[in-house]
């Protein structure tokens, strides 16, 4: 009886030693593979990288890491593009507060398209309207990056009222991205509401667990944590056993709507631009101004645009063309029922030539001639929303030298500018 314990025992000891030392030669193996990669500059996998630039927010879902200073290596480019996030979690230089006399200053709003982290932030679209405004006036232009990754207008309504209308904006600048049906419907269950049905808050699902903090510390201490964390992830499971159909919840469903009738998408459309609304509303108790914009995907204008590998990623057939200009148009209608300003730039990427190279090879976003157009379109925009506060400058030149075109003048005509103070 005794013997046959004692083999038991020995049996599960050597089982426990033997399965200790797997744990530990594939955290060594990560290490080493970590280690490797530092050494040589290669990126490091999504699954062994710690993302030093976003974290879990208890009031706006996702924020950038305050105070961070990074270089990420661009895929599209192979150069490293240095990142730098000011104390309000915004991309730049930190912003005086309370704001000096003789400023203008003005937030940019949206999601990747808007942060742009796979470029400088002198060929960003925020930059290049702040050189163009300033051309225009003796005042000092202030323009701030407040793009979010995966943001949509429910987190911009989030950011301004938990943190950047400390900023006193005169003007804020928000992109309605056509993938923010998707970011919205992610963000959304999580979401606190008040009796007015305004957006209150909306806190990760990570920090809603009480074991949060124990399991961020494993991951910091143990690749191997962090690496399985990622492997059960939502994105990664996505992944291995695709959904037999795309939706809203699933990264290949984020274009869907703009290959489907419009009238299966009114009621997640509606739901998306609802907090426009509260925007313009909580903008106007500061005397501040909003407007809103939108461009294409590469997908709605070439057939080249986007590689393949991309294309497969987000559920675009290869070599198709979203032609529809449904989804903008229906946007543009809500825009229009709530008396704000709207401006689809469709027209002005479709009068590119080759528009495929406005936009990223291998990732969801604008090259850095995208940015150059949209910048100096968005630039116009403002002049003809408040043409008393710009002076007369000649026609503005775009990324490769022509004139860009005139804009027609998209603004409710009921509606008066708000003169700078």
């Amino acid at each position: 009886m005794f013997r046959s314990l004692f083999r038991t025992s020995k049996h599960i000891l050597l089982a426990a030693l033997l399965l200790a030392g797997v744990v530990c030669a594939l955290e060594v193996g990560l290490r080493v593979r970590r280690f490797r990669g530092a050494v040589q500059g290669e990126a490091l996998p999504e699954s062994l990288a710690a993302d030093t630039l976003v974290q879990p927010s208890y009031d706006t879902f996702v924020a950038l890491r305050p105070h961070t200073r990074l270089e990420r290596l661009s895929e599209e480019t192979g150069r490293a593009v240095p990142i730098r996030v000011n104390s309000f979690g915004c991309r730049g230089a930190e912003p005086v507060v309370p704001k000096p006399s003789g400023t203008y200053r003005v937030i940019c709003l949206g999601d990747d398209t808007t942060l742009a982290r796979e470029l400088p932030e002198q060929e960003t679209y925020p930059e290049l309207v702040r050189a163009r405004l300033q051309e225009r006036t003796g005042l000092n232009v202030e323009v701030i990056n407040a793009g979010l990754p995966d943001g949509c207008p429910l987190t911009s309504l989030l950011r301004l009222r938990h943190d950047l209308l400390a900023l006193q904006p005169d003007l804020v600048l928000l992109h309605f991205d056509l993938s923010d049906l998707t970011d919205d419907h992610r963000v959304r269950r999580h979401a606190r509401i008040d009796s007015q049905m305004g957006p209150l808050s909306a806190t990760h699902p990570r920090l809603d667990q009480a074991t949060t903090e124990s399991w961020e510390r494993l991951e910091q201490e143990f690749l191997l944590i962090r690496y399985l964390r990622h492997c059960t992830s939502e994105a990664c499971i996505e992944d291995v056993w695709p959904s037999p159909q795309p939706t809203l919840a699933t990264e290949t469903g984020k274009y869907l709507w703009l290959s489907q009738e419009m009238s299966k998408w009114e009621r997640p459309l509606e739901f998306t631009w609802s907090p426009v609304p509260f925007i313009r509303d909580l903008l106007a108790g500061s005397y501040s101004e909003l407007l809103v914009a939108t461009c294409p995907k590469a997908w709605q204008l070439s057939t080249d645009g986007g590689s393949p590998e991309l294309r497969e990623r987000l559920g675009v057939p290869r070599g198709a063309v979203y032609e529809s200009r449904e989804p903008v148009a229906a946007v543009q209608k809500l825009a229009t029922e709530d008396g704000i300003r709207f401006l689809d730039t469709t027209r002005w990427f479709e009068a590119e030539r080759s528009p495929e190279r406005l936009f990223g090879q291998h990732y969801d976003g604008l090259s850095a001639e995208g940015h150059a157009l949209y910048g100096a379109i968005l630039a116009e925009f403002v002049f003809r929303a408040f043409p008393e506060n710009w002076s007369e400058s000649p026609v503005p030149s775009g990324p490769t030298g022509g004139a860009v075109p005139q804009l027609s003048n998209p603004l409710p005509e009921n509606r008066t500018a708000v003169p700078i103070r």
